[in-house]
């Protein structure tokens, strides 16, 4: 069981980076090649610390994107993520 939910938790963060990747790459560049900065808001549990640890590999492999984390307590990160989910909608 806890294999599958780590799984998913993998998933979910490589079709974000994939996802930032993309979004990333059809964007325009400026003459002076600046760092993409991809802020990941989570929570704090040990999934969460393996993906930190994934991160400085990606980070590695991709010197033109910066990834920050946020970590946030649960309720607080629902709270703001349906916040700003609501807004986009709104527009």
């Amino acid at each position: 069981m806890r294999i599958r939910h780590f799984a998913k938790v993998l998933a979910a963060f490589l079709a974000g980076v994939m996802v930032a990747q993309l979004l990333y790459a059809c964007s325009p560049r400026s003459q002076t090649a600046q760092k993409t900065r991809l802020t990941i808001a989570t929570v704090n549990n040990r999934d969460m610390v393996v993906m930190q640890g994934l991160s400085r590999k990606f980070e590695s492999a991709n010197p033109d994107i910066q990834l920050r984390w946020v970590v946030l307590e649960e309720n607080v990160l629902r709270q703001r993520t349906t916040t700003d989910l609501r807004k986009i909608m709104a527009n």
